[in-house]
């Protein structure tokens, strides 16, 4: 299940395009529902009729002045696909797979009934010059909730199900238990320095994914207090409702806001950020704020270098200590080593390992259940990367998906060049960044990259070598993702220009012509996606296995590529199995003469590269064992299994370096 960010635009009035986030397995009357209750709408949500914004190019509608004056004239819907109430929202006519959203675009027209006075098409929202009373705001009934405690040295935080009830961390796992990585300690020190000590206004900015939210409603749910009481109310009514909570306070006792999911170019957020502002402002003394973002940076509205230096109180002795009215702590993607250290923890494991994939045996080597645990991570790592939300609370069929949704979102170079510079439009787009910390000393501290492996290997066979030549420029080279570049340019270049490769030993250099790369789930593969010929990528990664496959129907050819910068890798016969398995078992199934093995290496690591497999290898632990999915775990030959007369075993290079250590040359 992934979310959706549908811009929706209303037929015959006037004003902006609003966002709605839903799930795409909900179906369209779900939608209508939605966005009957963001315009407060009077009417039966199944009055309102939805068409699909797209012309028919196949292009959504631009959002701008030409559509503001279209939405205002007659619109003929016969040119838009009407949207019914039945269909699910990931139906492939509407925001299926593969379909992009784009940018600054609209993506649904809504029609609504026609108003008249004895029924007004809204509510109408109440003037502060009017008698009319404000909204009136509904507080749940008091409930006892435990103040969280935690010592130093402890790694996990166990959050009840009543500490995190209406909180909006939307989670399927109770209770919430949560790893102290050092950067989450971090920022509870920051919050207890510079906004309960201190006065300074404090912004926690990070990427989506980092564990903002959560780490805040700890920091919050933290401070004394036995009881909590909730309310809620619509984005619409923002100014009255909210300044009426504000105004609730004590004047007593310090109160601390944590305004969560502050967004520049959401008006109402801005609204809520301003109304805190005045509040906190007018009693600096009691009250504090806390802004948590996951823009990359808070704008250029916001100069915390110009602000007024105030005292650091936490000081008392050292008056040359200060902060500034407004603060900043940047919450960093986690890192491998970060998930690491976290499943060491058998507590925290137990907790999510079902969001982690299932660990695949090698029936050459018995290995330990800490191998076993860091072999699941890193599979799921490949398409998480820095993202802890993908990592622990989405399910690992569904992590894929929810990335493949942003990488449609991006429609070109420029597009994506925004999303490493943190410029992104969206926060759909946002998915996409990971942000880490270089060093105090490092020029820039910080380094902006793509989340995962997964992403930078989908957008380089989207977008072109072009992509992976920014990605160099942008923080020049870096070791730490040197393979990973290597392994997406590979991708690049078969997808624009074909690769000219040699064998070892041979200086006649041949070719792989230019094909599209389909993705395939390695436990059910179909001849819907390779056809008579084609290239395939799984969409899981092994780090034993391979990183691409060609099927050829026609010469009965199927080629296993494992690409690596490295000079010797490892070999799990358990991934070549699966494929060639579930080649036999097809209802047609090809009898392929020839199973190639290829490792791409760099021309300075062809001389080098150490195999970690031959041909008798191969043929024992592989072709005896692949054919019919019963006989998948045997070590004896299949009568249906897959055979090859001719096996070729080939170090070929792609990419030239300077030395045998240098980066790759573009």
């Amino acid at each position: 299940m992934v979310t959706l960010s549908l811009q929706c635009a209303i037929v015959g009035e006037a004003g902006d395009s609003f966002e709605v986030a839903i799930d795409d397995a909900k179906k369209v009357c779900k939608l209508k529902e939605a966005i009957k209750k963001m315009n407060m709408y009077q009417f039966p949500a199944n009055e309102m009729q939805l068409f699909l914004a797209k012309r028919k190019n196949g292009t959504w509608l631009p959002d701008d002045k030409a559509l503001d004056a279209m939405l205002q004239s007659e619109v003929d819907t016969s040119l838009f696909k009407k949207m019914r109430g039945s269909w699910r929202l990931h139906k492939k006519k509407l925001f299926g797979p593969g379909v992009a959203l784009g940018e600054d675009v609209v993506h649904v027209l809504v029609v609504v009934p026609v108003e008249t006075e004895s029924r007004p098409t809204k509510r109408q929202k109440p003037s502060l010059g009017t008698t009319q009373y404000l909204p009136e705001i509904q507080w749940s009934d008091a409930e006892q909730r435990p103040r969280l405690q935690v010592q130093d040295g402890d790694q996990l935080i166990s959050m009840p199900a009543s500490c995190i009830k209406g909180t909006g961390v939307g989670i399927n796992r109770s209770p919430l238990v949560l790893f102290r990585r050092k950067e989450l300690i971090d920022e509870w020190n920051t919050v207890n320095h510079n906004s309960i000590t201190s006065d300074s206004i404090l912004w926690i900015c990070g990427p989506p994914g980092a564990g903002k939210s959560y780490s805040t409603r700890f920091c919050l749910l933290a401070r004394s207090g036995d009881t909590k009481e909730l309310s809620s109310f619509r984005a619409y009514d923002v100014d009255e409702c909210l300044s009426q909570v504000l105004e609730s306070t004590s004047t007593e006792r310090k109160t601390i806001v944590f305004l969560d999911g502050y967004v520049a170019k959401n008006d109402q957020v801005r609204d809520a950020f301003a109304i805190c502002g005045m509040w906190c402002e007018g009693n600096l003394d009691q009250r504090r704020l806390v802004i948590v973002t996951s823009m990359p940076t808070i704008g250029k509205d916001y100069r915390i270098e110009e602000l007024r230096e105030i005292p650091n109180t936490m000081e008392l002795h050292d008056n040359s200590v200060y902060l500034r009215e407004q603060s900043l702590f940047n919450l960093f993607s986690w890192t491998l080593e970060d998930y690491q250290r976290a499943i060491e923890n058998d507590e925290f494991f137990r907790t999510v390992q079902d969001k982690l994939p299932p660990y695949r045996a090698n029936p050459k080597i018995a290995e330990s259940e800490a191998t076993q645990r860091m072999k699941r991570l890193e599979e799921k790592y490949f398409v998480a990367g820095g993202s802890a939300r993908v990592m622990f609370d989405i399910d690992h069929g569904d992590a894929t998906g929810y990335v493949q949704h942003a990488i449609a979102a991006v429609k070109d170079l420029r597009a994506c060049s925004k999303v490493l510079a943190g410029r992104a439009s969206s926060s759909v787009l946002n998915r996409l960044l990971a942000i880490y910390y270089r060093g105090f000393y490092e020029e820039p501290q910080y380094k902006n990259w793509l989340v995962s492996d997964f992403a930078t290997r989908a957008l380089a066979i989207k977008l072109g070598p072009g992509l992976l030549e920014n990605m160099v420029l942008l923080h020049r080279f870096d070791r730490s993702v040197d393979g990973t570049l290597f392994e997406s340019l590979f991708f690049a270049l078969l997808t624009t220009d074909g690769i000219r490769w040699r064998h070892q030993g041979e200086a006649q250099r041949q070719m792989w012509d230019q094909s599209t790369v389909a993705y395939f789930d390695p436990s059910r593969l179909s001849t819907d996606i390779y056809h008579n010929k084609g290239w395939l990528a799984p969409l899981t990664w092994n780090q034993s296995g391979y990183d691409a496959v060609f099927i050829d129907t026609d010469n009965k050819l199927v080629r296993f590529v494992q690409v690596t910068r490295a000079l010797e890798r490892s070999f799990n016969p358990v991934y070549f199995v699966e494929v060639l398995d579930q080649l036999a078992a097809m209802k047609t199934p090809t009898h392929f003469d020839v199973v190639e093995m290829c490792f791409v290496v760099p021309e300075c690591n062809l001389g080098k590269f150490r195999s970690p497999t031959d041909e008798v290898d191969f043929k024992t632990n592989v072709l005896s064992v692949a054919g019919a999915p019963e006989r998948a775990n045997s070590s004896e030959p299949s009568p249906r299994s897959t055979s090859a007369r001719r096996r070729s075993w080939s170090s070929v290079s792609t990419i030239s370096s300077p030395t045998a250590d240098g980066p790759i040359v573009f």
